[in-house]
């Protein structure tokens, strides 16, 4: 296979592999679905040729894992074990910036939440979970959806010590940023 990168924008990408003396066609399976989520198109092409044009990511505004499998038709109705490729797409760092805190502002907490100020416009909102910072839990929180630049995130049920806060803003299209992570002390 041709250098295949880990992460990419989502646009038309040429595939290209060696060719195999004994086989009569190649049967390329991709699959693009929301990260262990669900499928969202799936694309199955027979081809004689060593290449094949797949088309760009069906929804580009949100990040979508594509797996591609690649198999060997042979004489005699045999079939190799498939090659399989796996790539991010997604310009999500463009499109959907990561939330950052306000500029000079830490999360405090109060008695049963955590104040959080954090750089936006009145709409904007963003998805929040909280887990003990000592790794004593691996359990997160369900996630909790909040409007606005000033935030109060409850803290129903959450340990005394520091918290690792994970924030994501929610963009158009059900696109989500990547994340960030504050510490409640």
């Amino acid at each position: 296979m041709a250098a295949w990168p880990a992460h990419a924008e989502g646009q038309r990408h040429r595939l290209q592999w060696q060719a195999v003396p004994e086989a009569e066609a190649y049967l390329v399976w991709a699959q693009w679905r929301v990260p262990e989520a669900e499928v969202v198109h799936t694309l199955e092409q027979t081809t004689s040729e060593a290449a094949l044009d797949l088309p760009g990511s069906p929804e580009p505004w949100r990040l979508l894992k594509l797996q591609v499998e690649l198999i060997s038709l042979c004489k005699g109705g045999q079939r190799s074990k498939p090659t399989v490729l796996r790539q991010f797409q997604g310009d999500s760092k463009a499109s959907c910036p990561a939330p950052l805190l306000a500029e000079g502002s830490a999360p405090v907490r109060d008695k049963a939440h955590a104040l959080i100020r954090w750089q936006a416009r009145d709409r904007d909102s963003l998805a929040l979970r909280w887990s003990p910072a000592d790794g004593a839990s691996s359990t997160a929180t369900t996630e909790t959806v909040l409007l606005g630049p000033s935030l109060r995130l409850p803290l129903d049920g959450a340990p005394a010590g520091p918290l690792l806060i994970q924030a994501q803003r929610l963009c158009a299209n059900k696109q989500r940023s990547a994340a960030s992570y504050w510490l409640l002390p």
